[in-house]
């Protein structure tokens, strides 16, 4: 018997992926439910789930995960990454409720593609940066904070674009000659 997949065993771990209402964000979440987590924790500044969110947490919901693992939980929590305070306070709450925090997967971020980069607002410029960069730290702070108070050798993962190594295709930056 192949013995690789018990090293990605999650069995009753719980944890938060920040920007888990959609796209890779939510994509992570089912994997990790998958996996065998026991529930994990959506954070996204949406005041609603997506509909996307709703039926990945039907299929959540009606997945077969086995008698030793029982159902998974796929849950949404409305916080913007860059409250420090809010996001440590939810943490708290989940750490409350559940008696443990395992993983982190910080993986909200924005990327606006509306202005060429030489022309790019300061203001909008740092709220980029508040998302992407902040966001990421406090999330990871808030994780962290409950395995320390757990003792849990959790796992804290920062999730980054392809946009941070190439140019995207609706953002044109100028070439000097």
């Amino acid at each position: 018997m192949p013995k690789i997949f018990d090293e990605f065993k999650l069995t009753d771990q719980v944890g938060i992926v920040t920007g888990g209402n959609r796209g890779i964000g939510l994509e992570i979440c089912i994997a990790l439910l998958e996996a065998g987590a026991r529930v994990v924790y959506s954070i996204s500044q949406s005041a609603q789930p997506s509909q996307e969110f709703l039926q990945s947490q039907k299929y959540v919901a009606d997945m077969n995960r086995g008698p030793a693992l029982g159902p998974g939980r796929l849950e949404h929590i409305a916080i913007n990454v860059k409250d420090q305070a809010a996001l440590i306070a939810a943490a708290q709450d989940i750490g409350d409720k559940e008696g443990r925090m395992d993983f982190c997967f910080a993986n909200a971020a924005i990327l606006p593609l509306d202005k060429d980069a030489i022309d790019y607002p300061a203001s909008e410029f740092e709220e980029v940066l508040k998302v992407n960069v902040s966001g990421t730290l406090y999330a990871a702070q808030a994780a962290a904070q409950q395995m320390k108070r757990f003792g849990t050798k959790g796992s804290i993962i920062l999730v980054s674009s392809v946009a941070g190594s190439q140019i995207l295709r609706r953002v044109s930056f100028p070439v000097f000659h």
